[in-house]
Formats: structure tokens, sequence, C-alpha cells
């Protein structure tokens, strides 16, 4: 697609920076303004909203409240970018949203630290009790996570394991798009 901004999916590529705080202020710092991280969950990713992005058109990003578990009213306003960074646990799921990306990454974490962290930020960020975490986690995050997560991986080009520990994949996909980014 030449001459048009990349699109990347990337399952958790912000969460797995940020945790290596080093990594990711040196992320941001190489790539600048020249990237944008769209958090479009699978209500707010509308085709449309992609579309304007690559057209070069600003866009208002919807938010999610994860303490009340709905959409806020609150959205985010992003501007087009020559790479932009698509970013949702469901959107390798999602054959529509597929067809528009370049480059797709699966980051992939055994299920014990996915859990771990869920129950840290839980409990830290959103004041959960360990019971209702655990209970949501069995009834409903486990189960989707199963039949809908995992079988998206088969249409990633990369799948990145270890996920925020994988030194090798991140300095990979940090050349890909600085290699973008300089011509």
């Amino acid at each position: 697609m030449q001459g048009q901004p990349l699109s990347v999916a990337a399952r958790e590529l912000e969460r797995m920076l940020r945790d290596e705080r080093e990594k990711y202020e040196q992320f941001w710092q190489s790539f600048g303004r020249q990237l944008k991280l769209c958090a479009l969950d699978n209500y707010g990713a509308r085709k449309e909203q992609l579309q304007d992005l690559l057209d070069g058109k600003a866009i208002e990003m919807p938010t999610y409240n994860f303490n009340i578990l709905s959409r806020a009213k609150d959205t985010i306003h992003v501007e087009p970018a020559d790479i932009i960074i698509l970013e949702g646990i469901l959107v390798l799921a999602s054959e529509e949203l597929r067809k528009f990306m370049d480059i797709k990454l699966f980051v992939d974490a055994d299920d014990d630290i996915r859990f771990i962290r869920r129950l840290q930020r839980d409990t830290q960020e959103r004041g959960r009790s360990i019971d209702w975490i655990i209970s949501q986690y069995l009834a409903t995050v486990k189960p989707s996570y199963n039949q809908f997560v995992e079988p998206s991986k088969k249409y990633a080009d990369i799948i990145i394991p270890q996920g925020g520990e994988n030194q090798v994949a991140i300095d990979m996909v940090s050349s890909k798009l600085l290699s973008i980014i300089n011509g």
C-alpha cells in the first residue's frame, strides 16, 4: 500500500512497551508525532473511522470506562499519522478490520501472566475484590479469550511470545517501524 499510512494491528503492544517504562519512553521518543496509537474497541473500531485516518482525516476515538463496564461519553481526538497502530484484543478477529492492516501482530502471554496482570490492575486501579475478579475471569474473560482471541492469532503475520519480556521482538518491531518512517 505505497503512499498510504501503514496500519498495524497490535494486541497489547502499547501495554507491552509501557510495562517496560524505559523501552516505552525510547519507543515514543524514536517515533514522535509520526505514529498514532488507536485503541478502537470492537464497538468503536468502525471501518469508517479507520478509513478516515487512512484518508488523512482526524477522528474522535471512543473510550471505555472499565469501572462501570461501559463505553464512556468522552472521546479522544486522534489526528492521522504515517503509522497507525490499531490495538485491541479483538482486532484480528474482525475480517473487516484485517483488510485495512499491512502488518498484523499478536503479542502472546501465558494464561497465568494475563490473570496476574488483571488481578493486580483490577484490585489496584479499579478497586475490585479478588472474589469478583476471579468470578468474572472464570465466567467470561477466560472463555471469551479461548473462543475469540486465541483463535484470531492465526491471522497474525507475527506472533510475539513472552509479551513485554521479548526484547528481540520489541527490537524487530521498532526497527521495522523506524524503517518505514525513515523511508
